[in-house]
């Protein structure tokens, strides 16, 4: 994800920030908006961002995760040989 950090931004429409897990082969990358979740006046704003934000995100990782080998998933190293 780090080398397509560009492309998935532009697609975004946001700076994306990136938090390693420890001890997994994994990150959880995220997008960071304003607003409250306990001041009511502002949830529709909120739920509109994120399910804005969610498509987008889906649109940029969907195809990563599909094109990683299937040995990272069955845990096979020999699958891509």
């Amino acid at each position: 994800m780090v080398k397509h950090k560009s492309d998935a931004e532009r697609v975004v429409g946001e700076q994306l920030h990136r938090d390693d897990i420890p001890l997994k082969h994994a990150c959880r990358i995220r997008g960071i908006t304003d607003g409250d979740v306990l001041d009511t006046s502002s949830l529709e704003r909120l739920i509109i961002w994120l399910a804005d934000h969610q498509v987008k995100m889906r649109q940029v990782i969907k195809p990563l995760v599909e094109a990683l080998p299937d040995s990272l998933w069955t845990g096979d190293e020999h699958d891509d040989e």
